[in-house]
Parts: C-alpha cells; sequence; structure tokens
C-alpha cells in the first residue's frame, strides 16, 4: 500500500531544537462506499429492556457477552440485508425492508434455527440468554447469512464466506499478511482482541482499515464495546490525522483509558495489546462496494 495522508511532526519553539526531530509518515486507508459511507457501527454495552440498535448517539444497548454478532451485522448491513419476516407455522422467511442489526440478525438465527428443528448451539451461537455469543466458524452459520443474503439479493451469486480464519495474530502494530490483503481486497476482518498482553482473546471488533506510522501497521476498527464507536466518524471529525488520532482508532496499546474494575486490568491501561486471531468476513464485496480509500472521507 503506498504511503498516502503524509503528517509531518515536529516541535513549535521559539528556540531551534539542537537537532531535527525524526519525521513521521502516516498513511491511513477506510473502507468506505463511493459515496464516503463506511460500515455501519454498533454500540455494545448493558442493557436492560432493550436490545441492540445502530449506533447514532453512542448509547450502549447491547449485551455484553454479545460483541461477535457487531462485526457480522456490520458487514451484512453494508451489504444492504434486511430483517426478514418469517411464519412460524409454515417455517418459511420472505424479504424485509428494515436494515439488519445485531438485535435482528440475533433474531433471524433464533428463527432459521427453529425453521430447520435445530438448537440455538447448532445455528451458531451458544448461551440461554440472547446475548448473541457467536460460534464464528460454523458452517451451519455460514449456511443461514447466505441464505439471509439470497433473501435481499436473490438475483446475485454472491455469498458470506467466514472459511478464512487464522488462530495466529500478533502484537498490536504488527503487519499481519492475511489482514492486510483481506482490506486490500475490500473485505473487513473480524478480529478478536486481547486486553494489554493476554494470552487468549478478551473481545471482538471489525478492522475496517489499514493505518501506518513509519514501520508500524495498526488496523483501523469499529469497536462495539470500548472507546470509540465507529472510526471513520472520528477520522472525519480530524483536522489533523496524527499518532493521537490513530491510537483512537484502531487496535492498539493507546486506545482506551484507565480500567481498574477488572483483574485482568488492575493498574494498567486498558489497550488492545495484542491480535489474537481473525476471520475475513468475504464474499459480499460486490455487494457492499466498499473500497479501501484515504482521506478526506
Amino acid at each position: 500500500m503506498p504511503p498516502a495522508d503524509v503528517t509531518v511532526q515536529s516541535t513549535p519553539s521559539i528556540t531551534p531544537p539542537p537537532k531535527v526531530p525524526q519525521t513521521q509518515v502516516i498513511s491511513v486507508r477506510v473502507l468506505v462506499t463511493a459515496s464516503k459511507v463506511g460500515v455501519p457501527a454498533y454500540n455494545q454495552g448493558s442493557y436492560s429492556d432493550k436490545l441492540p440498535i445502530q449506533n447514532t448517539s453512542e448509547v450502549r444497548t447491547i449485551p455484553s457477552s454479545g460483541c461477535a454478532l457487531c462485526p457480522w451485522a456490520s458487514a451484512l448491513a453494508a451489504a444492504g440485508c434486511c430483517d426478514p419476516s418469517y411464519d412460524a407455522s409454515a417455517k418459511t422467511f420472505s424479504a424485509g425492508t428494515t436494515p439488519i442489526n445485531p438485535s435482528t440478525l440475533l433474531k433471524y438465527l433464533v428463527n432459521y434455527a427453529a425453521s430447520k428443528s435445530q438448537t440455538a448451539e447448532q445455528i451458531g451461537y451458544f448461551g440461554a440468554d440472547p446475548a448473541g455469543a457467536l460460534i464464528t466458524n460454523s458452517t451451519v452459520l455460514k449456511t443461514a447469512i447466505n441464505y439471509l443474503v439470497q433473501l435481499n439479493h436473490p438475483n446475485t451469486t454472491a455469498a458470506f464466506d467466514n472459511s478464512q480464519a487464522g488462530q495466529a495474530g500478533a502484537a498490536a502494530g504488527t503487519d499481519i499478511p492475511a489482514v492486510t490483503a483481506a482490506l486490500q481486497d475490500n473485505n473487513p476482518v473480524a478480529l478478536a482482541v486481547c486486553f494489554n498482553q493476554a494470552s487468549k482473546g478478551s473481545h471482538q471488533v471489525l478492522a475496517v482499515g489499514i493505518a501506518k506510522i513509519g514501520n508500524q501497521t495498526f488496523y483501523v476498527i469499529n469497536d462495539s464495546g470500548f472507546g470509540q464507536t465507529d472510526a471513520l466518524k472520528l477520522l472525519k471529525a480530524s483536522s489533523k490525522i496524527g499518532p493521537n488520532e490513530i491510537g483512537a482508532c484502531t487496535a492498539s496499546l493507546t486506545r482506551n483509558h484507565q480500567d481498574t474494575s477488572h483483574a485482568w486490568s488492575q493498574n494498567e491501561p486498558w489497550g488492545y495489546g495484542h491480535i489474537f486471531c481473525y476471520r475475513v468476513l468475504g464474499g459480499l464485496q460486490s455487494l457492499t462496494g466498499l473500497t479501501l480509500q484515504p482521506p478526506p472521507y
């Protein structure tokens, strides 16, 4: 990816510094449509009487254990998939008109399981409550989602592919070739990220872009749970994209804030120190129309 969006960091001072500070070339590219619309962003958090809705005001309405629903619903919503209606007696679906979101995707998966006389675990999510913790390598889940795609786009051959996965992650700031390649092919990527240097995935986010600072590669993310939800919103609001903006919109150690409410983050910055694994959400690019583009957005 060629460098773009160059920002030179310097130290303003009346007195010239003893030597010229090192410059940093910052390149940012994010998946957007030709109309400069990005991948939909959702916001996760505690809930009482509401299930998720597409985020417009930073209100958290998604069950905390359901973060995996957000990346998948985001890709499907970007592909124009809508919430289908379900006839329980006939066990049949018909195309809807309201864009899919995590809540309605979960409802659809429950209904799809019922239509096939399957359990929730068989269809690809688990848990007794509607948390929506998806088993993201489920082939049955892939079949259910492809059926949803065909309901909305019956005259296309586009099909969701969740088979491209990798367990070998890397520390934040490291280029992961498969993730970079997927984004350059205009496909979003679900990342299981670790708080600090945890040994296993703690949270799931959606990689929607690539940011480079010098020899480091960071992945721009839509994050349902912590910090800035919509990366594109943050980048649009910035008159200058520097290291602070990169830290706030990517999977990085500097992304979040001090937190001492959990044992795994006691007295440490609550960042994403490691990408544990990834799953490419491919096959729908012809429907999403997303391409990896530099600012301005």
